[in-house]
C-alpha cells in the first residue's frame, strides 16, 4: 500500500512540472516575439534628423589690416606768378573754372603770339597783359632779320658771280702779259741785231710788259681774295642773320611772358588780380591746383612702417563725402620723419581722379596690409542674414554618427575668394557649417549628413 501511495504521488508532481516547463517555454517565445517587434519599430518620442548638406572651416593666409585716416590733397600745387611788368587787359578763368590742356601743337593762339611761340605751349592762356610796346619792338627786329637774310642770299648767289668774273679778268691779264713778252722779245732782238727798232719802241716794249705783269698779279690778287673771303663773308652774314634771329626770339619770350599760363591741367582756386590792376614781376596771379592724379597724405605708427613699401596697394580707400565708391590707391612716398609728438610717419598715396570727384580736402578712410594672419573661410552658401544679423550654423558632433547638433554663431564677414568668405567669429578650423537647409535652422536642431533612403535610389 505505501509503495503504491509513493508511484501516485509521483505520478501528479511529474505532470505538473511538465506543465510548468511548457508554459515557461511559451513565455519565452512570446517575450522574445514581443522583443523584437519593439527594436523594429523606432519610440514615439525620438525626435527626427534634419538632412543637411555640411562644409568645413577652411583655414588660411590672409593679409592683416589696419585702418587710417587720411586727407585728400592736390597732387601739384602753383602759385602763378608774372615774369614781367604790365597791366592786365584780360582775366579768362575765375575761382573753381577748369583748366584744360589743349593736345600738343595745337593750343590756342593769343593775337600777339607767333607759331613758333604756340607750338612750344600746350597750356591756356590765364591772363593776358598788354604788350604794345613790345609788339612794335617785335614787327621791327622782324623785318631787320628779313632784310640781312635777304642780303645772306644775295651775297650766296654774288660770290660765285665775282668768282667768274675775277678769273676772266686773270686770264685776260696773263693773255696780254704773254703778248707783251712777245713784243719786247722781238724788239729787242730787233735793237740788238739788226738796228732795226729803235730805243724809244723797245723802251715802249719794255713799258707795255711790266704794265701787262702788273696788271696780272693784281687779277691773280683779286681772284685769291676773293676765294679767301668767300668763306669768311659767308659765315659773317650768316652770324648776322642768326645775331638778328636771337633778338627776335628774345623779344618772342618777352611777349609769351606777358600772356600768363597754367603750367598743368587742374583747377583755378586763387585770382590774384583783375582787369586793369598794374603787376609787377614777381607778383602772384592764380594759383592752380591739379587734381589728377590726386594725394591722399595720412600718418601710421612707427610699428607699421616697416611693414609698408612704396608700390604697395592699399587694401581699400573710402571718402566719406562718397559713400557709395571705393577707389583703387598705391603707396607713392613714406617720408622718413616722424611728428615726434605722436610718433606717426607720413605716408602717401595715389589714386586716379579722371572725374574729379575726389576734392582736395576731402576726409578719406584707408586700409593698409601691414601683415600676414591667419583667418577662418567658409562656404558663401554658409552666411544666413535675418532681421539683420549676420550669422552661421555650426554642426555640432554627438554620441551617434552621423548625428549633428544645430548652434547659431554670429559672424562678421571680411574678405572674398571666389565661393569662400572670410569670417569672423566663434569658429575654430574643426567645425563644419551647414551649407543647404540652414535658413530654416535657428540653433538645436538635430542634424544629419545622410541623404535620405529615397534621394539615394532616386
Amino acid at each position: 500500500m505505501e509503495c503504491c501511495s509513493w508511484s501516485v504521488y509521483l505520478s501528479g508532481v511529474w505532470r505538473r512540472w511538465r506543465v510548468l516547463l511548457v508554459s515557461c517555454s511559451l513565455a519565452v517565445v512570446c517575450w522574445s516575439s514581443a522583443s523584437v517587434m519593439i527594436a523594429a519599430r523606432p519610440a514615439a518620442d525620438e525626435p527626427t534628423a534634419s538632412y543637411v548638406e555640411l562644409s568645413p572651416v577652411v583655414v588660411k593666409q590672409v593679409q592683416q589690416r589696419h585702418p587710417f585716416v587720411g586727407t585728400a590733397t592736390a597732387h601739384r600745387i602753383s602759385v602763378v606768378g608774372s615774369a614781367v611788368d604790365g597791366r592786365v587787359e584780360a582775366v579768362s578763368f575765375r575761382e573753381g573754372d577748369q583748366v584744360a590742356f589743349a593736345p600738343a601743337g595745337k593750343a590756342a593762339a593769343s593775337p600777339t603770339e607767333s607759331s613758333s611761340v604756340v607750338s612750344r605751349v600746350q597750356g591756356p592762356a590765364l591772363v593776358q597783359l598788354r604788350t604794345g610796346t613790345v609788339q612794335l619792338e617785335l614787327e621791327g627786329e622782324k623785318a631787320e632779320l628779313k632784310y640781312r637774310q635777304q642780303a645772306q642770299l644775295q651775297l650766296q648767289q654774288q660770290l660765285p658771280a665775282e668768282l667768274k668774273q675775277a678769273e676772266a679778268k686773270l686770264a685776260a691779264a696773263e693773255a696780254r702779259s704773254r703778248n707783251a713778252q712777245s713784243r719786247y722779245t722781238r724788239t729787242e732782238r730787233l735793237y740788238r741785231e739788226s738796228q732795226t727798232a729803235t730805243k724809244e719802241e723797245l723802251d715802249e716794249a719794255d713799258s707795255d710788259l711790266r704794265v701787262a705783269r702788273q696788271t696780272e698779279i693784281a687779277a691773280s690778287s683779286a681772284r685769291q681774295q676773293i676765294e679767301a673771303t668767300r668763306e669768311s663773308r659767308l659765315a659773317q652774314a650768316a652770324a648776322t642773320v642768326s645775331v638778328q634771329r636771337e633778338k627776335v626770339r628774345r623779344l618772342e619770350d618777352i611777349l609769351q611772358k606777358y600772356t600768363i599760363r597754367a603750367p598743368f591741367a587742374g583747377y583755378v582756386t586763387k585770382l590774384y588780380t583783375e582787369v586793369g590792376a598794374w603787376i609787377k614781376q614777381g607778383d602772384p596771379i592764380v594759383e592752380v591746383i591739379e587734381l589728377d592724379p590726386i594725394e591722399i597724405h595720412t600718418f601710421v605708427p612707427e610699428k607699421f612702417i616697416d611693414r609698408l613699401q612704396p608700390g604697395d596697394q592699399a587694401v581699400s580707400l573710402k571718402f566719406e563725402a562718397l559713400p557709395k565708391r571705393t577707389f583703387q590707391a598705391v603707396i607713392t612716398r613714406l617720408v622718413p620723419q616722424a611728428d615726434p609728438r605722436s610718433r606717426t610717419f607720413p605716408v602717401k598715396l595715389e589714386v586716379e581722379n579722371k572725374g574729379f570727384q575726389i576734392k582736395a580736402g576731402m576726409l578719406a578712410r584707408v586700409e593698409l596690409a601691414v601683415g600676414q594672419q591667419a583667418g577662418r573661410w567658409v562656404d558663401k552658401d554658409a552666411l544666413v542674414l535675418k532681421s539683420g544679423v549676420r550669422y552661421v550654423i555650426v554642426a555640432d558632433v554627438t554620441n551617434h554618427e552621423h548625428r549633428f547638433k544645430a548652434r547659431q554663431v554670429p559672424i562678421s564677414v571680411g574678405l572674398t575668394d571666389g565661393n569662400l568668405v572670410e569670417v569672423i567669429g566663434d569658429l575654430s578650423d574643426r567645425d563644419q557649417v551647414v551649407v543647404s537647409g540652414n535658413e530654416r535652422l535657428a540653433g538645436g536642431e538635430l542634424l544629419t549628413d545622410q541623404a535620405p533612403r529615397r534621394k539615394q535610389a532616386d
